[in-house]
């Protein structure tokens, strides 16, 4: 068994996953500790003869194709695969740090459950480091994965990435955590609040050890159709994973999560080339039956942060027509 496996999904990734495969391989432990796995979730560019390239060269690099299913069924499979101590995630259009593995194997020596650690966010002209965590180890109660999410605390610590976090495989598959894969955005938060639930314990390490690389065209910029339905399932889903882990949500977090996705649908649609499917859309969110009448009057208005209630108002005094029609107009005048 290897300690480390590295799970890459790789769709029409041809000009980037070069340069990610590049700053793995020139720090690769040579006893083959760490194996890296690359699928290809149905490339239609030249992305499998740029990774053959390397597999050529070294037998720590694994090339598996799939039929085209989205990025949650690539890591789903890998982690099917893979047969090692601990399990990671970098997606195809980033990179690595130069001493990436030196402080990551180091770290996993004290066999941790979870790691987690910096990051540097990079564009094409310059690369910022952020940094969320310092070093420290956390102890976690029941419930914490979750309401850590929900609440928004870990948004801003370990953050919802997947790329950032070291697991240990075992307690995956013991747990049965799995990426959800009918979620177009946010399954990575999904699966870190699932399997932070499983766990007692997760290190930080104050590292910036991952290059996050922010394209010009990528999704996070441009429209997304399902947004407001991945919204509402999203909810759903939370609910499995509490009553998977025998908890109950608290109502006041549900809705403080569904608040805060207020004006990020509204900011969606407006990007949207067509007003009123726009509309109709928000208009479905507003709708959302867990959120309405009397739900609404057992809200504790006060444990809401100062945007969520905001977004409160807005929605009680019915201002998001107006709100969605003014930023629906600055995106088509530009």
């Amino acid at each position: 068994m290897n300690k480390l496996s590295i799970i890459i999904p790789v769709y029409n990734l041809e000009k980037y996953i070069g340069k990610c495969l590049d700053s793995i391989i020139k720090q690769l432990p040579l006893d083959g500790s760490v194996q890296v796995y690359t699928i290809d979730d149905g490339s239609k560019d030249h992305s499998r003869s740029v990774i053959q390239s390397y597999v050529e060269k070294n037998h720590c690099i694994h090339y598996i194709y799939k039929e085209n299913g989205g990025v949650s069924s690539a890591r789903n499979l890998g982690l099917e695969l893979i047969d090692s101590e601990y399990v990671t995630f970098i997606d195809g259009d980033d990179w690595v740090s130069d001493d990436y593995f030196t402080v990551i194997l180091k770290e996993l020596k004290k066999n941790p459950e979870l790691v987690c650690f910096n990051c540097f966010i990079a564009s094409d002209s310059k690369s910022v480091q952020n940094r969320w965590v310092g070093n420290e180890k956390v102890n976690l109660n029941p419930g914490d994965g979750i309401n850590g999410f929900l609440h928004f605390q870990y948004q801003k610590t370990i953050r919802p990435f997947i790329w950032n976090k070291i697991y240990r495989l075992d307690t995956i598959r013991m747990n049965h955590c799995k990426f959800d894969e009918n979620k177009k955005f946010a399954e990575d938060m999904l699966f870190n609040a699932d399997y932070l639930e499983c766990i007692k314990t997760y290190q930080a390490i104050d590292k910036s050890l991952y290059y996050y690389y922010q394209r010009e065209g990528s999704t996070i910029h441009s429209y997304k159709s399902y947004f407001v339905d991945d919204t509402l399932e999203f909810i759903k889903i939370y609910n499995g994973i509490s009553s998977k882990h025998h908890l109950d949500l608290d109502e006041n977090s549900l809705y403080t999560f569904y608040l805060s996705r207020y004006f990020g649908i509204i900011n969606n649609e407006g990007k949207s080339k067509q007003f009123k499917k726009g509309w109709k859309q928000i208009q479905k969110y507003l709708n959302y039956t867990n959120f309405k009448n009397e739900k609404l009057k057992r809200l504790d208005f006060s444990k809401l942060d100062l945007k969520c209630k905001a977004y409160s108002v807005c929605i009680q005094f019915h201002l998001t027509f107006l709100i969605y029609t003014i930023v629906y107009l600055r995106y088509l005048i530009g």
